[in-house]
């Protein structure tokens, strides 16, 4: 049986709640982290096959060609660390978390341009992900996003 896991980090805890899932063949955890900015939600989906990113969402993925372990945000949301979230299992080759491991990504949000970014809370270099467009990281470029910026590249 699968489990939907939901957790809530705030700056004191970390709240988990788990209630199956009516999804057969992925694992699903949806998280909120209490941020500077506000709270921001994303869930990760992990499957063997292609993942399609739902419309008013911005979706990362461990493995080129939308596949592997999917992060996805609301638009308007952000992770300024991918350190704070932790990969399912076999899905990501260095920490047991999502940095420095994104291969693809969908961008279907409602009008805004994503940014990931080399470096935890944004820096180094930048690939914008403009509205309504879709890809792999090219070389160079494929596992090393640290962080997701909903403004754009500086």
């Amino acid at each position: 049986m699968r489990f939907l896991s939901i957790t809530l980090a705030t700056a004191a805890s970390v709240v988990a709640f788990a209630a199956p899932s009516f999804a057969s063949t992925a694992t699903v955890q949806e998280t909120a982290h209490l941020t500077a900015a506000g709270t921001t939600y994303y869930t990760a989906y992990s499957a063997k096959d292609m993942i399609d990113c739902k419309a008013g969402r911005l979706c990362l993925y461990t493995a080129p060609n939308f596949r592997g372990m999917q992060v996805s945000w609301p638009a308007g949301n952000y992770t300024p660390d991918f350190t704070k979230i932790k990969c399912a299992s076999g899905y990501c080759q260095t920490n047991g978390d999502f940095n420095d491991e994104a291969s693809s990504w969908a961008n279907n949000s409602t009008g805004m341009r994503y940014c990931v970014s080399r470096d935890i809370g944004g820096g180094g270099w930048d690939n914008s992900m403009p509205n309504l467009t879709q890809g792999n990281f090219g070389a160079g470029y494929d596992g090393q996003a640290s962080s997701l910026s909903f403004q754009g590249c500086p």
